[in-house]
Protein backbone atom coordinates (compact mmCIF):
# COMPACT_ATOMS: atom_id res chain seq x y z
CA UNK A 1 0.00 0.00 0.00
CA UNK A 2 1.51 3.38 -0.69
CA UNK A 3 1.05 6.66 0.52
CA UNK A 4 -1.29 9.24 -0.09
CA UNK A 5 0.06 11.96 -2.59
CA UNK A 6 2.41 11.83 -5.68
CA UNK A 7 6.19 11.04 -5.69
CA UNK A 8 8.60 13.40 -6.75
CA UNK A 9 9.21 11.35 -9.83
CA UNK A 10 5.08 12.10 -10.60
CA UNK A 11 5.24 15.29 -10.12
CA UNK A 12 8.02 16.20 -12.32
CA UNK A 13 6.41 13.79 -15.34
CA UNK A 14 3.11 15.81 -14.60
CA UNK A 15 5.51 19.38 -14.78
CA UNK A 16 6.98 18.09 -18.06
CA UNK A 17 3.95 17.39 -19.52
CA UNK A 18 2.08 20.41 -18.40
CA UNK A 19 4.94 22.57 -19.97
CA UNK A 20 4.93 20.86 -22.83
CA UNK A 21 1.13 21.41 -23.67
CA UNK A 22 1.43 25.48 -22.78
CA UNK A 23 4.30 25.13 -25.49
CA UNK A 24 2.07 23.53 -28.02
CA UNK A 25 -0.89 25.50 -27.57
CA UNK A 26 1.13 28.65 -27.16
CA UNK A 27 2.47 27.57 -30.98
CA UNK A 28 -1.05 26.68 -31.94
CA UNK A 29 -1.71 30.59 -31.31
CA UNK A 30 1.08 32.37 -32.52
CA UNK A 31 0.74 30.34 -35.79
CA UNK A 32 -3.39 31.46 -35.93
CA UNK A 33 -2.84 35.15 -34.93
CA UNK A 34 -0.32 35.41 -38.08
CA UNK A 35 -2.75 33.52 -40.39
CA UNK A 36 -5.41 35.92 -39.10
CA UNK A 37 -3.19 39.27 -39.65
CA UNK A 38 -2.26 38.06 -42.68
CA UNK A 39 -5.52 37.29 -43.79
CA UNK A 40 -6.68 40.99 -42.73
CA UNK A 41 -3.92 42.59 -44.25
CA UNK A 42 -4.11 41.01 -47.80
CA UNK A 43 -8.07 41.95 -48.07
CA UNK A 44 -6.95 45.51 -46.72
CA UNK A 45 -4.33 45.85 -48.78
CA UNK A 46 -7.06 44.41 -52.08
CA UNK A 47 -9.55 46.79 -51.08
CA UNK A 48 -7.14 50.07 -50.74
CA UNK A 49 -5.13 48.86 -54.22
CA UNK A 50 -8.84 48.40 -55.70
CA UNK A 51 -9.72 52.11 -55.10
CA UNK A 52 -6.49 53.45 -56.37
CA UNK A 53 -6.79 51.85 -59.28
CA UNK A 54 -10.35 52.99 -59.81
CA UNK A 55 -9.02 56.26 -59.27
CA UNK A 56 -6.35 55.79 -62.08
CA UNK A 57 -9.04 54.64 -64.28
CA UNK A 58 -11.39 57.16 -63.92
CA UNK A 59 -8.63 59.69 -65.45
CA UNK A 60 -7.65 57.39 -68.28
CA UNK A 61 -11.76 57.29 -69.36
CA UNK A 62 -11.51 60.95 -68.98
CA UNK A 63 -8.32 61.44 -71.00
CA UNK A 64 -8.14 63.80 -74.07
CA UNK A 65 -4.24 62.35 -74.69
CA UNK A 66 -2.45 59.95 -73.33
CA UNK A 67 1.53 60.38 -74.03
CA UNK A 68 2.90 57.32 -75.74
CA UNK A 69 4.73 54.92 -74.23
CA UNK A 70 8.80 55.86 -74.71
CA UNK A 71 7.72 59.80 -74.96
CA UNK A 72 9.18 62.03 -72.34
CA UNK A 73 6.27 63.52 -70.52
CA UNK A 74 7.10 66.61 -68.66
CA UNK A 75 7.77 66.09 -64.43
CA UNK A 76 8.77 68.65 -61.97
CA UNK A 77 11.29 68.42 -58.81
CA UNK A 78 8.14 68.07 -56.86
CA UNK A 79 7.95 64.20 -58.27
CA UNK A 80 10.20 62.58 -56.08
CA UNK A 81 11.36 59.29 -56.60
CA UNK A 82 10.33 59.15 -60.20
CA UNK A 83 11.77 56.71 -62.15
CA UNK A 84 14.92 57.75 -64.57
CA UNK A 85 16.29 56.24 -67.57
CA UNK A 86 19.72 57.40 -69.74
CA UNK A 87 22.00 60.01 -69.38
CA UNK A 88 21.43 62.78 -68.96
CA UNK A 89 18.38 60.81 -66.79
CA UNK A 90 15.07 61.17 -68.19
CA UNK A 91 11.33 59.86 -67.39
CA UNK A 92 9.68 58.13 -69.59
CA UNK A 93 6.29 56.62 -69.91
CA UNK A 94 6.01 53.13 -70.32
CA UNK A 95 5.55 50.25 -67.50
CA UNK A 96 6.25 52.38 -64.84
CA UNK A 97 4.83 56.06 -66.14
CA UNK A 98 1.51 56.62 -67.54
CA UNK A 99 1.04 60.65 -68.32
CA UNK A 100 -2.45 61.88 -69.60
CA UNK A 101 -4.13 64.71 -70.43
CA UNK A 102 -8.13 65.23 -69.66
CA UNK A 103 -10.93 67.91 -69.35
CA UNK A 104 -11.28 69.34 -66.44
CA UNK A 105 -13.28 67.05 -63.73
CA UNK A 106 -15.98 68.49 -61.84
CA UNK A 107 -14.71 70.26 -58.42
CA UNK A 108 -11.28 71.06 -60.29
CA UNK A 109 -8.77 73.51 -58.87
CA UNK A 110 -7.87 74.18 -62.25
CA UNK A 111 -10.20 76.86 -62.05
CA UNK A 112 -8.02 80.07 -63.83
CA UNK A 113 -8.31 81.86 -66.90
CA UNK A 114 -5.73 80.01 -68.55
CA UNK A 115 -6.34 76.72 -66.44
CA UNK A 116 -8.23 74.74 -69.48
CA UNK A 117 -6.99 71.29 -68.96
CA UNK A 118 -5.52 68.90 -66.38
CA UNK A 119 -2.22 67.16 -66.65
CA UNK A 120 -1.69 64.05 -64.42
CA UNK A 121 0.93 61.55 -64.16
CA UNK A 122 1.10 58.22 -62.64
CA UNK A 123 4.18 56.72 -61.71
CA UNK A 124 5.30 54.14 -59.46
CA UNK A 125 8.48 53.60 -56.89
CA UNK A 126 9.80 52.10 -53.63
CA UNK A 127 8.80 53.65 -50.29
CA UNK A 128 12.14 54.38 -49.00
CA UNK A 129 11.58 57.16 -52.01
CA UNK A 130 8.47 59.05 -50.27
CA UNK A 131 8.73 59.00 -46.44
CA UNK A 132 9.90 62.03 -45.97
CA UNK A 133 6.79 65.69 -47.64
CA UNK A 134 3.77 67.14 -47.17
CA UNK A 135 1.20 64.55 -45.36
CA UNK A 136 -0.34 63.79 -48.79
CA UNK A 137 2.65 62.87 -50.57
CA UNK A 138 4.89 60.17 -48.36
CA UNK A 139 4.32 56.82 -46.12
CA UNK A 140 5.02 56.11 -43.26
CA UNK A 141 8.63 54.54 -42.52
CA UNK A 142 8.26 50.48 -42.43
CA UNK A 143 11.73 49.23 -41.97
CA UNK A 144 10.31 45.61 -43.08
CA UNK A 145 8.86 46.90 -46.18
CA UNK A 146 11.27 49.95 -48.03
CA UNK A 147 11.41 47.65 -51.10
CA UNK A 148 7.78 47.54 -51.29
CA UNK A 149 6.16 49.51 -53.84
CA UNK A 150 3.82 52.86 -53.81
CA UNK A 151 2.15 54.85 -56.66
CA UNK A 152 2.32 58.16 -56.71
CA UNK A 153 0.11 60.83 -58.41
CA UNK A 154 1.35 63.75 -59.82
CA UNK A 155 -1.04 66.19 -61.46
CA UNK A 156 -1.11 70.09 -62.63
CA UNK A 157 -3.33 72.73 -64.23
CA UNK A 158 -2.28 73.48 -68.04
CA UNK A 159 -3.17 75.93 -70.65
CA UNK A 160 -2.68 73.79 -74.24
CA UNK A 161 -3.13 69.99 -74.98
CA UNK A 162 0.36 70.23 -76.86
CA UNK A 163 3.52 68.60 -74.59
CA UNK A 164 5.71 70.86 -75.81
CA UNK A 165 3.71 73.91 -74.96
CA UNK A 166 2.10 73.41 -72.01
CA UNK A 167 2.80 76.03 -69.32
CA UNK A 168 1.60 74.19 -65.70
CA UNK A 169 -0.26 75.57 -63.02
CA UNK A 170 -1.17 74.46 -58.82
CA UNK A 171 1.42 71.44 -59.46
CA UNK A 172 0.33 68.65 -56.79
CA UNK A 173 1.81 65.37 -55.41
CA UNK A 174 0.00 62.38 -53.84
CA UNK A 175 0.23 58.98 -52.70
CA UNK A 176 -2.87 56.77 -54.48
CA UNK A 177 -1.97 53.21 -53.50
CA UNK A 178 0.93 51.76 -51.21
CA UNK A 179 2.26 48.34 -49.86
CA UNK A 180 2.39 46.87 -53.72
CA UNK A 181 5.12 44.03 -54.80
CA UNK A 182 4.63 45.07 -58.36
CA UNK A 183 2.94 47.40 -60.98
CA UNK A 184 2.59 48.12 -64.76
CA UNK A 185 0.87 50.39 -67.02
CA UNK A 186 -0.20 48.40 -71.06
CA UNK A 187 -1.08 50.28 -73.44
CA UNK A 188 -3.33 49.94 -76.95
CA UNK A 189 -3.19 52.38 -79.44
CA UNK A 190 -6.27 52.81 -81.95
CA UNK A 191 -7.03 52.08 -85.69
CA UNK A 192 -5.41 55.64 -85.74
CA UNK A 193 -2.38 55.16 -83.82
CA UNK A 194 -3.81 57.04 -80.67
CA UNK A 195 -2.89 55.36 -77.11
CA UNK A 196 -6.55 54.96 -76.32
CA UNK A 197 -6.38 51.83 -74.17
CA UNK A 198 -4.68 51.54 -70.37
CA UNK A 199 -4.45 48.22 -68.70
CA UNK A 200 -3.04 48.90 -64.88
CA UNK A 201 -1.75 45.59 -62.89
CA UNK A 202 -0.77 46.33 -59.22
CA UNK A 203 -0.15 43.47 -56.76
CA UNK A 204 -0.93 44.26 -53.00
CA UNK A 205 2.29 42.75 -50.86
CA UNK A 206 3.43 43.68 -47.65
CA UNK A 207 6.24 41.74 -45.15
CA UNK A 208 4.73 41.54 -41.69
CA UNK A 209 5.05 39.39 -38.43
CA UNK A 210 8.16 37.32 -40.15
CA UNK A 211 6.36 36.67 -43.62
CA UNK A 212 5.68 38.35 -47.53
CA UNK A 213 1.66 38.37 -47.46
CA UNK A 214 0.74 38.80 -51.19
CA UNK A 215 -2.70 38.85 -52.72
CA UNK A 216 -3.07 38.37 -56.18
CA UNK A 217 -2.77 41.04 -58.81
CA UNK A 218 -5.67 43.43 -59.32
CA UNK A 219 -5.76 44.28 -63.22
CA UNK A 220 -8.17 47.07 -64.46
CA UNK A 221 -8.67 48.09 -68.19
CA UNK A 222 -9.86 51.14 -68.75
CA UNK A 223 -10.87 53.17 -71.97
CA UNK A 224 -10.60 56.68 -72.73
CA UNK A 225 -14.09 57.99 -74.21
CA UNK A 226 -12.85 61.31 -76.08
CA UNK A 227 -9.69 59.74 -78.36
CA UNK A 228 -10.59 58.14 -81.67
Amino acid sequence: MRANGFTLVELLIVSVLATLILLVASQFLQSTNKVSTASVTTSGGINHVQQGANVVADDVRRALYIVAPGATPYLSTLAVGAPTTGSPAVTKAGADVLALYAGKSVGTRCTGATENYEYVVYYLTTRSNVTTGSEWSTVATDGLNTNQKVLMQFSACVNVLDPAAAVTTQETLRVVSDYLGAGSFTYTASSTMKYRRVTLTLTPQQNIVGQTVAANPVTTIATARNIY
